[in-house]
């Protein structure tokens, strides 16, 4: 054989044990933690907030400004629950 053809197949069999090797050194644990990712829970039970003489329990979103007309939220769920537990008077 010619000196090229032995190099080429040198490489050819010796690529995967070079690949081994670096892919061990890319893939050794850096000893990345937990503790500097950032996590939100849920409350554990629904804020409850009373405008007037109604009073609603807030679920999936954090209460921001309650006015004597409206509620402002900052919602944390794709679909925020608003439930009227005592309704206010109809006069």
């Amino acid at each position: 054989m010619r000196p090229h053809r032995w190099l080429t197949l040198a490489l050819i069999v010796m690529s995967p044990a070079l690949l081994v090797d670096l892919g061990l050194h890319l893939l050794e644990d850096r000893e990345i933690g937990t503790g500097g990712l950032i996590t939100l829970d849920s409350p554990a039970m629904p804020d409850t907030v009373r405008i007037g003489e109604h009073t609603l329990a807030v679920t999936g979103a954090f209460v921001q400004d309650v006015q004597s007309d409206r509620l402002s939220l900052r919602a944390w769920a794709p679909t925020p629950n608003i439930h009227v537990i005592q309704p206010g008077n109809s006069n």
